[in-house]
């Protein structure tokens, strides 16, 4: 039989360890070296006795099964302990809510979820990477996504505690960035200024100071990275806590709340008014849809002489121009650009009062 061993206290006057001893499975030790499981869960899933060893021949002086609503708080390691350092996430998120509960997570909480996986960082990356991509329009090349993109290393039982890998870039990370030099001239340097970006947002954020210190794009990338990570003004999650290596070792982890949200959305608020951001509406059908390039050209826009190509940053407006595209439906949208030329889509929505032919559908 395959047991853990967790060590609870020394009681030094009869001269005994006290250990957390519990049934184990193989697979479950597997999990523990690899950072899919941790010390905690490992510990909660078997039957589990406390085992008084002797301090001088390593014998077991008494026994006595123990239900883990008897332990104290302290018996166990804190919830979210590896076996190893080096097994420790680089980001760690957690999502909680009153309607968060063990074994009842809704629906609605996983698209966060995905959110942050997929573009929490993209912001920040995005303009570090500014000067070393050939397009800064359309789809991002895979070396800058490799940079931002969470791949996911442990998911909480029956709750929404998520731990992350740290990003790789796909010849590791010592390699040079295309036509890049200076001091973000390898990829590795540029993660971990990136990470230190969000770090300082993250400060900021939990922090009393309501102006955020910042200068110019970089201001717009973090906080925009911030607001990706903080709670949406409604819907069940309503705090995420966030930590991990990348972080820095912390005591505790930041936690956002939808007080932290409003005031990442004020500032985020206020920095665009100071940089100009121009706002245009346009209104037509969808000629030609590229989800490579993440690009759409618009036609019989009123306002227009002729076609004009748009950036589909937001995933969220993807199946809406699909479907406007198929059935060549008249949309509005509303985008935005700093510098007149490209118009990123910020909304998106459908002419109303237009029919379906049911023989396209």
């Amino acid at each position: 039989m395959l047991v853990l061993a967790y060590l609870v206290e020394d009681l030094e006057d009869e001269r005994l360890q006290r250990f957390l001893v519990v049934t184990t499975a193989e697979n479950t030790i597997k999990e523990l070296k690899e950072g899919s499981t941790t010390v905690h869960e490992a510990l909660l899933r078997g039957s589990m006795w406390l085992v008084d060893v002797d301090m001088t021949d390593a014998r077991p002086r008494r026994a006595f099964g123990i239900q883990p609503a008897q332990l104290p708080p302290d018996a166990l390691p804190e919830s979210g302990t590896m076996l190893l350092p080096q097994l420790e996430p680089a980001l760690r998120v957690k999502l909680k809510g009153d309607q968060i509960r063990a074994g009842s997570v809704p629906a609605a909480a996983l698209g966060s979820v995905a959110d942050i996986a997929q573009t929490a960082l993209k912001p920040i990356f995005e303009w570090l990477a500014r000067d070393q991509r050939a397009d800064n329009s359309g789809r991002l090349p895979e070396w800058l996504r490799a940079l931002y993109g969470l791949s996911l290393q442990r998911l909480g039982y029956g709750s929404l505690d998520l731990s992350f890998h740290a990003p790789r870039t796909p010849d590791e990370t010592q390699a040079v960035l295309p036509l890049g030099d200076g001091e973000l001239s390898s990829r590795q340097a540029l993660r971990t200024h990136g990470w230190s970006l969000l770090k300082a947002g993250l400060d900021w954020a939990v922090s009393p100071t309501e102006d955020f210190k910042h200068a110019g794009e970089e201001s717009l990338a973090i906080l925009e990275a911030l607001r990706r990570l903080a709670p949406a003004s409604t819907g069940p999650v309503t705090t995420v806590e966030v930590s991990g290596t990348m972080l820095g070792y912390l005591r505790q982890p930041y936690r956002l709340t939808r007080a932290s949200s409003k005031k990442i959305r004020t500032a985020l608020t206020e920095l665009k008014q100071q940089h100009a951001v121009q706002l245009r509406l346009f209104e037509g059908r969808i000629r030609n849809l590229d989800l490579d390039l993440l690009t759409l050209i618009l036609r019989d826009d009123p306002g227009e002489l002729g076609d004009i190509q748009l950036v589909l940053e937001d995933g969220s407006f993807y199946e809406a121009a699909r479907e406007a595209h198929y059935h060549e439906l008249g949309v509005k949208i509303a985008a935005r650009s700093t510098d007149g030329k490209t118009w990123i889509i910020v909304d998106l929505e459908f002419i109303p009062g237009q029919l379906i032919s049911l023989d396209e559908t």
